[in-house]
């Protein structure tokens, strides 16, 4: 993004997968992986998109970002990962 330039776009609800950046709808497939516990899953959806986003990033390559990055915070119990 440039200075002064104008952040919109739409990550839709569940129930109407997909987004859009004033453009077509992209929609991205979920990640099968096995949920130890949903917490922190939409924040690193959100935050793994808007970086994706703020790096560049066209929609559908934004959207498959967040999609990867909230199927792995299912991954582990909490919040956050452990570092070691």
């Amino acid at each position: 993004m440039t200075p002064g330039q104008t952040l919109r776009g739409m990550f839709r609800p569940v129930d109407k997968p997909g987004a859009t950046r004033d453009g077509p709808l992209s929609a991205a497939p979920g990640v099968p992986v096995e949920v130890v516990d949903s917490t922190g899953a939409g924040d690193a959806f959100a935050a793994a998109a808007l970086h994706a986003w703020l790096d560049g990033a066209d929609v559908p390559t934004a959207l498959r970002a967040a999609v990867h990055a909230g199927a792995r915070a299912v991954t582990h119990l909490g919040g956050r990962p452990t570092l070691l």
